[in-house]
């Protein structure tokens, strides 16, 4: 036996390795952004340093059942029960202007989930 330690491969080493043809946009990548979801229900967009990018406030909802929806984070679709809606100012607008979306309540899992950047990216997006 060697005294070295077993190599750790990344979900994008195996899927190259394993799947080459995979499309570019399905191999996983690291994201350049964490969801932490709050006390208040909200949930709270850092970049990797730990930084406060922009946070998103809790929507209430109108009583009654909840139909299936899609995050628009990680674009997982669940029964109403495990996705929440959420709105942000939208950055530069100085509270005039917001930006309403769908979001999973598992952060972890909605973490997990989101396959690039592209979806928080045009969230933090100046004034479109």
């Amino acid at each position: 036996m060697s005294d070295e330690p077993p190599k750790l491969y990344t979900g994008r080493e195996i899927v190259l390795e394993l799947f080459p043809a995979t499309p570019e946009r399905l191999v996983p990548r690291p994201s350049a952004f964490v969801l932490e979801r709050d006390q208040d229900g909200g949930i709270a967009v850092l970049d990797r340093g730990g930084a406060l990018l922009i946070r998103l406030a809790p929507v209430a909802r109108a009583p009654g059942k909840m139909p299936p929806l899609c995050c628009d984070l990680c674009s997982w679709s669940g029964p109403g029960t495990e996705l929440g809606f959420l709105r942000a100012d939208v950055p530069g607008s100085e509270g005039r202007r917001w930006r309403y979306l769908t979001a999973c309540f598992d952060t972890a899992a909605c973490d997990a989930r989101r396959l690039d950047d592209a979806s928080v990216a045009r969230l933090l997006a100046l004034g479109d």
